[in-house]
């Protein structure tokens, strides 16, 4: 796992919420619409089907989703495999919930400071990244 991508999991997290904000309007959207067409015949000069171009926009919004939670499961599944505790902890509060590292060096206690508790992350990054 690299830096990167685990800064990352920050970010997929507030898609992830902005993805279910949008299908869960469009999926209103195609609900307040009471007499759907299903019969497949344009009722206007244009064929164009406005139901089933939004049910369109709701499959492709639901299949980026999915991508999304993917990537953030396979990042979450590696911080849960860390054994330690601490560093178990360290990556959570950082990638998961966000913290700043001064933050979470004060959660921690015992004289941790927010340069200790970086260097902690990184030497782990860099060894589990040597091991592999």
């Amino acid at each position: 796992m690299t830096l990167k991508e685990l800064k990352s999991l920050t970010g997929k997290n507030g898609l992830l919420n902005r993805q279910d904000e949008q299908i869960a309007r469009m999926e209103a959207m195609l609900v307040r619409r009471g007499n759907i067409d299903t019969s497949g015949i344009p009722r206007n000069p244009t064929p164009r089907n406005s139901t089933e171009e939004l049910m369109i926009e709701i499959i492709a919004a639901k299949e980026k989703r999915a991508e999304l939670a993917m990537e953030c499961e396979r990042i979450e599944q590696w911080i849960n495999s860390i054994e330690d505790d601490t560093v178990k902890l360290i990556f959570l509060r950082r990638f998961v919930d966000g913290m700043r590292w001064n933050d979470i060096a004060a959660e921690l206690g015992g004289n941790n400071t927010e340069y200790s508790v970086k260097k902690t992350c990184y030497r782990y990054i860099n060894n589990s990244s040597q091991n592999t």
